[in-house]
């Protein structure tokens, strides 16, 4: 039976390699699993693989010697294999655990591989870390950024100085760690915010719209949204949006008329942009994520996935959502999508007048 791995009890930790390849939101909120292992190894080598799209979310971050870029591609993953083998990792950690990563930890060579219970691939660790928690027979649903916290105490015992503590924040602040590869284009986000128009309210950003289609809202009510802030707020709107959202982008942009559309920029920028802002208004998406860890406020919509999960769920970070029956499905794809397509204007409005 394979059971939870206690970190501080393997020997000759040297090389040690972690496995996200994607999201924003998820390389970054993996962040505390960096510092932790970076903290009670401090003369290890420590690696993050990546896929390529995401690699600059690790930008700035000091406690990784290394991130091991991954490009699409079957001959890619092949090639990817041999390099791994070759670096003779002492710990492989895959906070994926799916079919791909989870294979290339079981042909890496690494001496001590742990993943998460999915069940499926579970004969491809050493040791399994659990999906979820329960306490009194009931699932307890935490923030990931604090799951990840979780996960490294349930390692690292004599580390956080209890075999098991259920993880609790006493207050905003212990989310806001902060996003390194943000300091890198400050600069850059300087003179972007100098060249707009001065508002009394200071700048709100909305987000234009996301490649996981179950959770997009309407760019039509994103559009009254933004001007009725602006008319209640003096605020003025800057649109967020990545590659694959330029229509949606350029649609909001058109249709509001003090709205700001930067171009098109890097992680990096992204981050420097929002740590900017008053607040950050949209969907669940990775960049609401870079606001909780700089501190900027979030009022977000949801419909496939679970607020508890991606949500700190506090007075400043605020959520909206219809709790119908299927909520929360995950469903990428969903055709009614009436999770998403219930949530009005005016129910946003509420929330963004607590923080306002």
């Amino acid at each position: 039976m394979k059971g939870l791995p206690d970190l501080s009890q393997f020997e000759h930790i040297r090389n040690i390699l972690i496995i996200r390849y994607f999201a924003v939101g998820d390389i970054a909120l993996s962040l505390p699993v960096i510092y932790e292992l970076r903290k009670n190894f401090p003369d290890a080598k420590i690696s993050y693989l990546v896929w390529e799209r995401y690699a600059d979310t690790l930008k700035g971050v000091d406690e990784l010697d290394k991130v091991i870029v991954l490009k699409d591609g079957i001959a890619e993953w092949l090639k990817m294999i041999g390099k791994i083998r070759k670096e003779k990792y002492d710990l492989l950690l895959d906070l994926v655990s799916s079919p791909g990563s989870a294979q290339l930890g079981w042909l890496s060579g690494a001496r001590e591989r742990v993943g998460m219970d999915t069940g499926r691939h579970n004969w491809c660790f050493h040791h399994l870390l659990p999906r979820s928690f329960h306490d009194g027979g009931k699932i307890i649903r935490y923030y990931t950024l604090d799951t990840n916290r979780e996960l490294m105490r349930m390692m690292l015992p004599e580390s956080a100085g209890s075999a098991h503590r259920w993880s609790k924040r006493s207050n905003d602040e212990e989310l806001e760690i902060g996003f390194p590869a943000s300091n890198l284009e400050e600069g850059w986000a300087n003179g972007f915010f100098a060249g707009l128009p001065v508002s009394r309210g200071g700048y709100v950003g909305i987000t234009a719209s996301s490649n996981y289609l179950s959770k997009s809202w309407p760019v039509e009510r994103l559009s009254e949204l933004a001007n009725r802030m602006h008319e209640e707020f003096d605020v003025i709107p800057v649109i967020i949006w990545g590659p694959g959202e330029e229509e949606a982008a350029g649609w909001l942009y058109d249709s509001v008329k003090t709205a700001v559309k930067p171009p098109l920029i890097n992680i990096p920028r992204l981050g420097a942009l929002i740590k900017k802002l008053k607040l950050l208004v949209g969907i669940d998406s990775g960049p609401k994520h870079l606001a909780v860890l700089q501190g900027v406020p979030t009022v977000t919509l949801f419909g496939p996935t679970d607020p508890m999960v991606w949500d700190p769920v506090t007075p400043k970070h605020r959520v909206v959502f219809k709790d119908l029956d299927c909520f929360p499905c995950k469903d990428r794809n969903c055709q009614k999508n009436m999770c998403m397509l219930d949530i009005q204007v005016d129910d946003l409005l509420v929330e963004i007048r607590k923080i306002i």
